[in-house]
């Protein structure tokens, strides 16, 4: 997904990443409870509740951008020009960012694969692998931003 991130796994890394993977740990807790809260607000149909969640998520990540494939420099951006959305979660060493590949299909903006990266002083971006149901939330995460209304 990102050519900065190493091919070898970091958990054959684990004493050099131990800060970044609990860091990165961290987050994802961060993000799950985020949603278990968020669930439990619409279950309770408690709207002031949701609209503070929805708050917290928002500014959950440091920065959130966006990146473009090649396209004609005379023509506005769209959000069809969108292939990757990056968020930062947390920065300096240990970092952690979340990356999400975007498909177009039909028009329509799909969230494809979603990858969490982490890094420590002086080593490169590794992926921390999750399993299916935290990456299915890391996808609702990533779906809570409006990234297109910009465009």
């Amino acid at each position: 997904m990102n050519d900065v991130v190493e091919d070898m796994t970091i958990l054959e890394r684990v004493d050099e990443y131990e800060n970044a993977l609990a860091v990165g740990r961290g987050c994802i807790a961060h993000i799950c409870e985020l949603n278990r809260l968020q669930n439990e607000a619409i279950d309770d149909e408690d709207w002031s509740r949701q609209d503070e969640i929805m708050d917290r998520i928002l500014k959950t990540p440091y920065s959130v951008e966006v990146r473009t494939g090649w396209c004609n420099a005379y023509r506005q951006l769209s959000a069809e020009d969108i292939e990757e959305i990056k968020f930062t979660l947390a920065g300096g060493g240990p970092a952690v960012r979340l990356i999400a590949k975007i498909e177009h299909v039909n028009g329509w903006m799909e969230i494809g694969e979603v990858e969490l990266q982490v890094q420590d002083w002086f080593l490169p971006w590794r992926v921390l692998p999750v399993g299916n149901d935290t990456a299915k939330v890391l996808e609702w995460f990533v779906q809570m931003f409006p990234v297109t209304e910009g465009y």
